[in-house]
């Protein structure tokens, strides 16, 4: 059994940090699209979410799955999303109390390149882990559910068919709000793409 390591943050929505994405200079970065029926007001698109922009539907949408001993693992090339957060409330300024909705403000993704890295808590963990043993993910190669979030859980470093990996390279803190609260998150490496 796994679980959403932002479900075990205090924040409503995932937070995401990038620490170095090489889309920000070579301005591979996908924006002013709509999101597919995959998205609701209740399950939105978060950052930090892995997602695909499907050319021929000319929409966003979260990745197919494939089979095999990977199990509901893509191997679709996904897209990091990372939207500019917006604010609700000017007196709570979190981070994780942000999220994409349909209707609401298009989605904008960046495309992965070997190298680049990010921090976050969209990741899928061991049910019942204690948080302070994330460190025991470190060194994992891992890859992405057809939800759209990283699965810290199992190893894909063998399976070739996986075209975006990414390498656990530590546990650290997230910033989620402003008021010194830190959360929990996991920084990764892209090492395929």
């Amino acid at each position: 059994m796994s679980e959403l390591l932002k479900d075990r943050n205090d924040g409503q929505y995932a937070v995401l940090e990038g620490n170095f994405l090489s889309a920000k200079k070579t301005g591979q970065i996908k924006a002013q699209l709509p999101l597919s029926d995959d998205f609701t007001k209740n399950e939105p698109a978060e950052n930090g979410m892995c997602l695909v922009y499907d050319r021929i539907a000319g929409e966003v949408r979260t990745p197919e799955g494939t089979e095999g001993p990977e199990g509901d693992l893509t191997d679709e090339r996904v897209l990091l999303h990372f939207s500019v957060e917006k604010l609700y409330d000017s007196q709570r300024p979190e981070l994780a109390s942000f999220a994409v909705k349909p209707g609401d403000v298009y989605p904008r993704l960046y495309q992965l390149n070997v190298g680049d890295t990010f921090t976050t808590d969209a990741v899928l963990i061991d049910s019942g882990l204690d948080i302070e043993d994330l460190d025991t993910y470190e060194g994992r190669i891992v890859g992405v559910n057809n939800e759209g979030w990283i699965d810290a859980t199992q190893e894909v470093d063998n399976y070739d068919d996986i075209i975006v990996k990414f390498r656990v390279i530590e546990a650290t803190d997230l910033p989620g709000a402003d008021f010194g609260v830190n959360y929990y998150g996991l920084k990764f490496e892209v090492v395929s793409a």
